[in-house]
């Protein structure tokens, strides 16, 4: 482990992240569920079951007021610079 100057934090974080956190394994399952489980609707996001750990679940999505603006930019940009449009 590679020590950056972060002191007595850094050192919590590292002893919890094994207990409380995922492996890159682990945090890819709610990816994979989402992408590969038959009975998964589109529209609908997957997390773990707790905040940092846990079997993937459907998760509620909340949306504020405004948001629908910055997604739609969001697609316009990135549809603009991939050069790739996707009709949805």
């Amino acid at each position: 482990m590679q020590q950056s100057g972060g002191g007595a934090s850094q050192r919590l974080f590292h002893a919890l992240g094994p207990k409380i956190g995922m492996t890159p394994a682990q945090g890819a399952l709610s990816q994979l569920r989402a992408a590969t489980d038959p009975a998964a609707p589109g529209g609908v996001f997957y997390g773990p079951r707790f905040v940092n750990n846990g079997a993937p679940i459907r998760k509620p999505i909340f949306r504020v007021i405004g948001m629908d603006r910055a997604i739609q930019s969001l697609w316009d940009v990135s549809q603009r610079e991939t050069g790739i449009a996707i009709d949805v």
